[in-house]
Protein backbone atom coordinates (compact mmCIF):
# COMPACT_ATOMS: atom_id res chain seq x y z
CA UNK A 1 0.00 0.00 0.00
CA UNK A 2 2.85 2.40 0.74
CA UNK A 3 4.52 1.62 -2.64
CA UNK A 4 7.70 0.39 -0.94
CA UNK A 5 7.81 -2.37 -3.55
CA UNK A 6 8.95 0.27 -6.03
CA UNK A 7 12.19 0.67 -4.09
CA UNK A 8 12.93 -3.05 -4.28
CA UNK A 9 12.00 -3.17 -7.95
CA UNK A 10 14.49 -0.36 -8.65
CA UNK A 11 17.46 -2.37 -7.34
CA UNK A 12 19.99 -3.35 -10.05
CA UNK A 13 19.35 -7.08 -9.55
CA UNK A 14 17.35 -9.18 -11.95
CA UNK A 15 14.49 -11.37 -10.77
CA UNK A 16 16.51 -14.48 -11.70
CA UNK A 17 19.38 -13.42 -9.47
CA UNK A 18 17.07 -12.69 -6.57
CA UNK A 19 15.14 -15.96 -6.85
CA UNK A 20 18.28 -18.07 -7.26
CA UNK A 21 19.97 -16.23 -4.39
CA UNK A 22 17.06 -16.96 -2.07
CA UNK A 23 17.00 -20.58 -3.15
CA UNK A 24 20.78 -20.83 -2.75
CA UNK A 25 20.64 -19.41 0.76
CA UNK A 26 17.95 -21.94 1.74
CA UNK A 27 19.62 -24.93 0.08
CA UNK A 28 23.34 -24.18 0.41
CA UNK A 29 24.29 -21.35 2.76
CA UNK A 30 22.10 -22.11 5.80
CA UNK A 31 22.90 -25.86 5.79
CA UNK A 32 26.56 -25.00 5.13
CA UNK A 33 26.67 -22.89 8.29
CA UNK A 34 25.03 -25.74 10.18
CA UNK A 35 27.62 -28.23 8.86
CA UNK A 36 30.50 -25.88 9.73
CA UNK A 37 29.24 -25.41 13.29
CA UNK A 38 28.67 -29.16 13.56
CA UNK A 39 32.23 -29.88 12.44
CA UNK A 40 33.65 -27.36 14.90
CA UNK A 41 31.65 -28.90 17.74
CA UNK A 42 32.80 -32.37 16.76
CA UNK A 43 36.40 -31.16 16.75
CA UNK A 44 35.93 -29.57 20.19
CA UNK A 45 34.46 -32.80 21.56
CA UNK A 46 37.32 -34.77 20.02
CA UNK A 47 39.84 -32.50 21.74
CA UNK A 48 37.93 -32.84 25.00
CA UNK A 49 37.96 -36.64 24.68
CA UNK A 50 41.70 -36.54 24.01
CA UNK A 51 42.21 -34.37 27.09
CA UNK A 52 40.19 -36.74 29.26
CA UNK A 53 42.11 -39.77 27.98
CA UNK A 54 45.40 -37.95 28.56
CA UNK A 55 44.28 -37.16 32.14
CA UNK A 56 43.72 -40.91 32.65
CA UNK A 57 47.39 -41.34 31.69
CA UNK A 58 46.67 -43.12 28.41
CA UNK A 59 47.91 -42.20 24.96
CA UNK A 60 45.17 -40.00 23.42
CA UNK A 61 46.48 -40.50 19.88
CA UNK A 62 46.20 -44.28 20.02
CA UNK A 63 43.01 -44.38 22.07
CA UNK A 64 40.95 -41.60 20.46
CA UNK A 65 42.43 -40.56 17.12
CA UNK A 66 43.00 -44.11 15.95
CA UNK A 67 39.23 -44.68 16.08
CA UNK A 68 38.19 -41.58 14.14
CA UNK A 69 38.05 -41.57 10.34
CA UNK A 70 37.99 -37.87 9.45
CA UNK A 71 37.63 -38.22 5.69
CA UNK A 72 34.71 -40.63 5.97
CA UNK A 73 32.96 -38.42 8.52
CA UNK A 74 33.39 -35.30 6.38
CA UNK A 75 32.35 -37.09 3.20
CA UNK A 76 29.19 -38.41 4.85
CA UNK A 77 28.15 -35.02 6.17
CA UNK A 78 28.85 -33.14 2.95
CA UNK A 79 27.31 -35.92 0.83
CA UNK A 80 24.17 -35.89 2.94
CA UNK A 81 24.03 -32.10 2.69
CA UNK A 82 24.32 -32.08 -1.11
CA UNK A 83 21.84 -34.90 -1.61
CA UNK A 84 19.32 -33.40 0.79
CA UNK A 85 19.62 -30.03 -0.97
CA UNK A 86 18.88 -31.67 -4.32
CA UNK A 87 16.07 -33.75 -2.88
CA UNK A 88 14.18 -30.90 -1.12
CA UNK A 89 14.60 -28.37 -3.96
CA UNK A 90 11.00 -28.91 -5.18
CA UNK A 91 9.62 -28.12 -1.71
CA UNK A 92 11.59 -24.90 -1.47
CA UNK A 93 10.70 -23.92 -5.03
CA UNK A 94 7.01 -24.51 -4.27
CA UNK A 95 7.24 -22.35 -1.13
CA UNK A 96 8.94 -19.59 -3.12
CA UNK A 97 6.21 -19.74 -5.79
CA UNK A 98 3.49 -19.58 -3.13
CA UNK A 99 5.22 -16.60 -1.56
CA UNK A 100 5.42 -14.80 -4.91
CA UNK A 101 1.82 -15.62 -5.78
CA UNK A 102 0.07 -14.82 -2.48
CA UNK A 103 -1.15 -11.36 -1.73
CA UNK A 104 -1.99 -12.48 1.80
CA UNK A 105 -1.32 -15.61 3.78
CA UNK A 106 1.37 -17.38 1.75
CA UNK A 107 1.14 -20.28 4.21
CA UNK A 108 -2.40 -21.03 3.07
CA UNK A 109 -1.46 -20.62 -0.59
CA UNK A 110 1.41 -23.07 -0.12
CA UNK A 111 -0.41 -25.80 1.79
CA UNK A 112 -4.11 -25.58 0.92
CA UNK A 113 -3.79 -26.62 -2.77
CA UNK A 114 -1.50 -29.54 -1.92
CA UNK A 115 -3.78 -30.83 0.82
CA UNK A 116 -6.85 -30.32 -1.39
CA UNK A 117 -5.19 -32.21 -4.25
CA UNK A 118 -4.31 -35.08 -1.90
CA UNK A 119 -7.88 -35.25 -0.61
CA UNK A 120 -9.45 -35.09 -4.08
CA UNK A 121 -7.12 -37.79 -5.36
CA UNK A 122 -7.80 -40.00 -2.38
CA UNK A 123 -11.59 -39.58 -2.54
CA UNK A 124 -12.06 -39.70 -6.30
CA UNK A 125 -9.32 -42.06 -7.45
CA UNK A 126 -8.54 -43.98 -4.29
CA UNK A 127 -4.79 -43.54 -4.85
CA UNK A 128 -2.01 -41.77 -2.98
CA UNK A 129 0.40 -40.69 -5.73
CA UNK A 130 0.43 -37.01 -4.73
CA UNK A 131 0.94 -37.89 -1.06
CA UNK A 132 3.82 -40.19 -1.97
CA UNK A 133 5.42 -37.58 -4.23
CA UNK A 134 5.14 -34.87 -1.58
CA UNK A 135 6.28 -37.03 1.33
CA UNK A 136 9.29 -38.23 -0.66
CA UNK A 137 10.59 -34.68 -0.96
CA UNK A 138 9.90 -33.40 2.55
CA UNK A 139 13.12 -32.66 4.48
CA UNK A 140 14.24 -35.36 6.93
CA UNK A 141 12.01 -37.92 5.20
CA UNK A 142 14.03 -38.41 2.05
CA UNK A 143 12.82 -41.24 -0.12
CA UNK A 144 10.99 -42.88 2.76
CA UNK A 145 14.14 -42.90 4.92
CA UNK A 146 15.74 -40.50 7.31
CA UNK A 147 18.05 -38.08 5.52
CA UNK A 148 20.96 -39.01 7.76
CA UNK A 149 21.16 -42.29 5.81
CA UNK A 150 22.34 -40.50 2.67
CA UNK A 151 26.04 -41.25 2.45
CA UNK A 152 28.47 -41.61 -0.40
CA UNK A 153 29.51 -45.05 0.91
CA UNK A 154 26.21 -46.71 1.66
CA UNK A 155 23.83 -49.34 0.41
CA UNK A 156 21.30 -46.49 0.25
CA UNK A 157 22.55 -45.54 -3.22
CA UNK A 158 21.61 -48.92 -4.65
CA UNK A 159 17.97 -48.48 -3.71
CA UNK A 160 17.82 -44.72 -4.29
CA UNK A 161 14.98 -43.44 -6.51
CA UNK A 162 16.79 -41.31 -9.11
CA UNK A 163 13.67 -41.00 -11.27
CA UNK A 164 11.89 -39.22 -8.43
CA UNK A 165 14.94 -37.04 -7.79
CA UNK A 166 15.21 -35.88 -11.41
CA UNK A 167 11.44 -35.46 -11.75
CA UNK A 168 11.53 -33.31 -8.62
CA UNK A 169 14.40 -31.22 -9.99
CA UNK A 170 12.50 -30.70 -13.24
CA UNK A 171 9.41 -29.70 -11.26
CA UNK A 172 11.53 -27.29 -9.20
CA UNK A 173 12.89 -25.69 -12.39
CA UNK A 174 9.35 -25.13 -13.70
CA UNK A 175 8.29 -23.66 -10.35
CA UNK A 176 11.29 -21.33 -10.35
CA UNK A 177 10.38 -20.14 -13.86
CA UNK A 178 6.86 -19.40 -12.66
CA UNK A 179 8.23 -17.68 -9.56
CA UNK A 180 10.41 -15.38 -11.65
CA UNK A 181 7.49 -14.62 -13.97
CA UNK A 182 5.19 -13.77 -11.05
CA UNK A 183 7.80 -11.62 -9.37
CA UNK A 184 8.44 -9.77 -12.61
CA UNK A 185 4.83 -9.07 -13.63
CA UNK A 186 2.72 -9.36 -10.49
CA UNK A 187 2.97 -5.77 -9.24
CA UNK A 188 2.51 -4.08 -12.58
CA UNK A 189 -1.27 -4.53 -12.64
Amino acid sequence: KDRSILFWKSMPVSEWEEVLTRLGVALVVAPGIYIAVSLLLQLALLLLAMLLVWRMELDPFDTVLANVRFADLLLRQVGGWVMTALWVAPVYAWLMLASAWARRSPFMVAFAPVIALMLVESLMLGSRYVFTAVSNHVPFFVGGQSSDNIYFHSMFWKQFDFVSLFAGLGFAAILLLLCVYLRRYRFEA
